[in-house]
Formats: structure tokens, C-alpha cells, sequence
């Protein structure tokens, strides 16, 4: 493999480092991606802890803010959220790249497009809130 150096804006770093590096995501792809309240909540929760979290707390973390909506939170919203986000919102996260999953310790872990699509999310929020 090449190891020579590439230069960048923010430093150098060996040419196997710029070719693992993930590429950004297309804005439509960005846009679908944080497009549902779930993932939103799964994007935010995930950036803000930089790390791990298990499956069943992101459930639980998920659910509540589903439960906001009709301030009562119970089994049967906790099981929708673990539904959809088995079913749903974590395979897209993972086929994104935006989380990964380790089955064995039940846990939702960051991916490497986590920064950017969080950061995005961000800068979309404090826009949506400063035009209030």
C-alpha cells in the first residue's frame, strides 16, 4: 500500500488515512437520513454522549420523547419505538454510516458519518431557530 502523505486543510495525514476516511454524504441522502423525529433524537442522543449507548436506553430515550406528545409514557410506546427502531431507523443509520451495532453487547455505537450528519442537523436547528 502507498503510504505517502496527502496535505490538507487540517493537517497531514498518510494517504490509507484519506482513503479510509468516509466520503459526505449526498444532501439528499443527508436531508432523508435526519428526515424522521426518531433518528433526529437517535443523531442528537448518540453525538452528544461520544459513545456507546444500549439498545434498550435509546428505546427508553426514544420512547419519552414520543410519550411527550401525549404526556403519558407506557409499554405500548416503548414497544414501538424498539420496533421501528430495529425495523427502521437503526438499519438506515447503519447502512449510512451514521451508527454501527454490536449485537453481542446490545449496544448503538457512533459511525463515521456521525459528525457530519450531526453537525448538519445542528446548523438546521439553529437556523430553523433563529428565524423565529
Amino acid at each position: 500500500m502507498d503510504r505517502s502523505v496527502v496535505l490538507n486543510a487540517s493537517g497531514i495525514e498518510s494517504r490509507s488515512q484519506a482513503e479510509r476516511r468516509p466520503s459526505p454524504p449526498s444532501m439528499d441522502r443527508l436531508l432523508d437520513t435526519i428526515a424522521n423525529t426518531h433518528r433526529r433524537r437517535v443523531i442528537r442522543c448518540l453525538f452528544e454522549r461520544e459513545g456507546p449507548i444500549a439498545f434498550e436506553r435509546l428505546v427508553a430515550i426514544v420512547a419519552e420523547e414520543v410519550g411527550d406528545e401525549t404526556d403519558a409514557v407506557d409499554e405500548d410506546d416503548h414497544e414501538t419505538a424498539r420496533i421501528a427502531l430495529h425495523h427502521s431507523h437503526l438499519p438506515k443509520l447503519v447502512d449510512r454510516g451514521v451508527v454501527a451495532l454490536d449485537h453481542d453487547a446490545e449496544t448503538v455505537e457512533p459511525g463515521p458519518q456521525l459528525p457530519t450528519v450531526a453537525n448538519c442537523l445542528d446548523a438546521l436547528e439553529r437556523a430553523r431557530d433563529e428565524n423565529r
